[in-house]
């Protein structure tokens, strides 16, 4: 088939990013044709083979100036790289993005002739482009369009009134919707009226050639403490402050063996930056020792998938205490490199992971409950502290085990493959 692939925001960058990437190249093993339309500045890089080729659409930022007179629009209000808030967004902005995107869409349309569109976040620019395609390829396509689902678009969409109408007309004008789970499934049939029947379940996958465990594994040593990792955006939304306090109360405890926690990812909220750091910003240059901390703490800054396997293989325990999420990719790719997984228990995790992932070693935490997406009321963050704590003492004691008896269950990650995801795909369009 010709598969278009289409993003308001960078590829590779996020775990959504990251989502089409793998999509793509999985494609591409397969044979398929390609194209990719990505908002990106103008230093990025695609990181897509070589047969795929690349429209991008440049935002400006900083003293490089793009087609867009703004930075990118990020599905999330903190992005892991300078973004403009969709909440900020004005008629003339949306109008420039619609002109900007709809011109590299129209382009990539008359030269790849695509069967089949896939576009990520069902939210703006999805909704744009049954218009767009009229007006800057008309006459050209006659394939399918089909939204993507991340979850960060949902909670967008119920966070920020912006064309609200407009983009429920836009999205149910597509031909169907991909959803993460079935828990998402329902929230899309609610918020955006679309049939169930449009509605199907592709789940997420992983790269197993980069995420495994190989022989470069190497956990702490008897005398070493107890890594835990974290991996994403270090944000409010993500759990960094329960999760601070939590490891600080757990540190003080004479009882719980030493430990070190590894920060992977970056940073563009000023107070989680001066939390971990005592500066305004996180910077690549910035990876070190987080002395701010009160326990030993390390930043290891933005990562490549490869250097970021390299440190879940070198990991004891995989930390996720998110307030939102998708299906989060990154705790797979822990799983899958060895790290003992401590995660919140969103929805679509658990059913997700029981149906894809062969393990009895998963530690969910129960979440606090949300006044709105992603935003706990402030009662509730203290009891959710509490639970997140004894998650990590469950995940330490089963580390504890492991280093002396070797005796940990690592959890089978094989059937959650990105060909699988692929391969539902196809099987819908």
């Amino acid at each position: 088939m010709k598969i278009l692939s289409i993003s308001t925001q960078k590829p590779h960058s996020t775990g959504s990013g990251v989502y089409l990437t793998e999509l793509v190249k999985s494609f591409d093993r397969n044979g398929h044709k390609q194209a990719v339309v990505a908002g990106v500045y103008n230093e990025d890089l695609f990181e897509f083979p070589p047969s795929v080729r690349t429209y991008p659409v440049y935002y400006s930022h900083g003293n490089s100036m793009g087609e867009l007179p703004f930075e990118v629009l990020g599905m999330s209000d903190v992005m892991p790289y300078p973004s403009t808030l969709y909440n900020s967004l004005t008629d003339d902005m949306a109008d420039m993005l619609y002109s900007a995107f709809g011109k590299a869409i129209g382009r990539a349309i008359r030269e790849l002739d695509p069967d089949v569109i896939l576009c990520h976040h069902l939210f703006l620019l999805t909704s744009m482009l049954p218009d767009m395609i009229k007006e800057f390829a008309p006459d050209s396509f006659h394939g399918k369009i089909y939204g993507i689902s991340h979850g960060s678009d949902i909670r967008q969409f119920q966070n920020c009134p912006f064309r609200r109408e407009a983009i429920i007309s836009g999205i149910r004008k597509l031909d169907g919707i991909f959803a993460l789970h079935d828990e998402q499934k329902n929230q899309i049939n609610e918020l955006y009226g679309i049939q169930n029947k449009k509605i199907k379940v592709i789940g997420t996958g992983y790269n197993s050639q980069i995420f495994n465990m190989n022989k470069d594994m190497e956990k702490s040593k008897l005398d070493e403490p107890y890594k835990i990792i974290y991996a994403g955006k270090l944000s409010t939304a993500k759990g960094i402050f329960p999760l601070v306090e939590a490891l600080t109360e757990l540190d003080r405890d004479s009882e719980i063996p030493a430990f070190e926690l590894r920060l992977a990812g970056g940073c563009q909220e000023e107070g989680i930056a001066r939390l971990l750091s005592g500066k305004p910003a996180l910077r690549a240059g910035d990876a070190g020792e987080l002395e701010a901390l009160p326990f030993s703490a390390l930043y290891l800054g933005m990562l490549s998938q490869t250097e970021l396997a390299a440190a879940f293989r070198a990991s004891d325990i995989f930390v996720l205490p998110s307030y939102y999420e998708g299906l989060p990719l990154v705790l797979i790719e822990a799983m899958a490199s060895g790290a003992i997984p401590v995660c919140t228990s969103l929805p679509g995790i658990q059913s997700w992971l029981a149906s894809k992932i062969v393990s009895d070693n998963t530690i969910l935490v129960e979440p606090p409950k949300m006044q709105a997406p992603g935003e706990p009321f402030e009662s509730e963050i203290s009891a959710f502290k509490e639970r997140l704590k004894g998650g990590l003492i469950s995940a330490l004691k089963l580390a504890h085990s492991n280093r002396y008896s070797h005796d940990y269950v690592y959890p089978d990650t094989s059937k959650a493959s990105w060909d699988g995801v692929t391969e539902t795909i196809l099987k819908y369009v």
